[in-house]
């Protein structure tokens, strides 16, 4: 199947959605084939349209399938009661923390930290409330990410310097327990404190910024870094993906090394796993898969996973 059969299959799977959506959707996946320049690799890790098409409907279940037209006044009072008065810039979002299962961050041009506390809260400054998502779905999943086209953010307060930096702060419950999460930073930096948390799967990715994270306790973990830097600091389990463009990941992993294995391809990266190496263009296998894998992809940045 060719990359074009791929996604005018998908596009026919996810009719059901409003166009904004199918649009949204398709644009992303078009970027990643473009992104990843291997059409076979992604189709194999995508796994079929239809799969992937009954993911992405279920991603946007919190949004209804019709959408009725409303005047700009009613979309400048989206948010009029997560508003924080004396900045129109800043909202505030406040969670049970009962009702949260999952997580969905999709950031980009702004400064997020992510930190522990009592609640599920969301705070915002200088991002624009109409080109910012932030709603718990039927299926409980906490979504916080910008509605245009990612990673675009849309600056505002030019004229005050104080509101010139996009800022997200992400306050989470510690020891929160969660199913899936989801954290994708694109051109900005995502740094948690103290933050500590367990997911039974999750994807971590980021595009140009710096996502540096800690405190995790997953089941399979899978990251994906563009051109930024990726830093993780917990434990996995099961087989986890890793994908480095021409950044820079670092995975420090809780756990015995003798319970860990890894295998790589390489082009003109570097790969290290705790006192194994490989540089330049070439694979390097293991002599025992074990339960708990790293299955690595290096192209020209540098892949480091350490366990102890």
């Amino acid at each position: 199947m060719t990359r074009e059969e791929y996604l005018n299959e998908l596009k026919s799977c996810i009719l059901a959605l409003p166009v904004e959506e199918q649009n949204e959707a398709l644009d992303y996946y078009y970027n990643y084939f473009e992104d990843a320049n291997d059409d076979e690799k992604v189709i194999a890790e995508l796994g079929s349209p239809a799969k992937l098409a009954e993911e992405i409907k279920e991603k946007f279940s919190c949004v209804p399938a019709t959408k009725e037209t409303k005047t700009q006044s009613e979309n400048d009072d989206k948010y009029k009661e997560n508003r924080i008065k004396g900045d129109p810039t800043a909202l505030k979002f406040t969670f049970e923390t009962e009702k949260v299962k999952n997580l969905d961050f999709a950031l980009g041009i702004a400064e997020i930290v992510m930190i522990a506390g009592d609640s599920y809260k969301i705070e915002t400054r200088s991002i624009d409330p109409n080109i910012f998502r932030c709603e718990l779905s039927e299926r409980g999943t906490l979504i916080v990410q910008n509605t245009h086209k990612f990673p675009s953010f849309k600056f505002l307060g030019h004229e005050n310097p104080s509101h010139k930096h996009p800022r997200i702060l992400i306050t989470i419950p510690k020891n929160a327990n969660l199913e899936i999460i989801r954290i994708s930073v694109g051109a900005g930096s995502l740094t948690s404190k103290d933050s500590c948390f367990s997911c039974k799967s999750g994807k971590i990715e980021v595009s140009a910024g710096n996502l540096v994270i800690g405190n995790i306790t997953g089941g399979k973990i899978d990251f994906r870094c563009g051109m930024g830097n990726l830093v993780f600091s917990g434990k996995t389990e099961n087989t986890c993906n890793i994908d480095c463009g021409l950044g820079n990941i670092e995975l420090n992993i809780s756990g015995n090394p003798e319970e860990y294995s890894a295998d790589a391809k390489v082009g003109l990266g570097e790969f290290k796993f705790n006192n194994q190496k490989k540089g330049g263009i070439g694979d390097l296998s293991c002599t025992e898969r074990k339960l708990n894998h790293f299955s690595v992809n290096c192209g020209f940045g540098s892949v480091k996973v350490s366990v102890q």
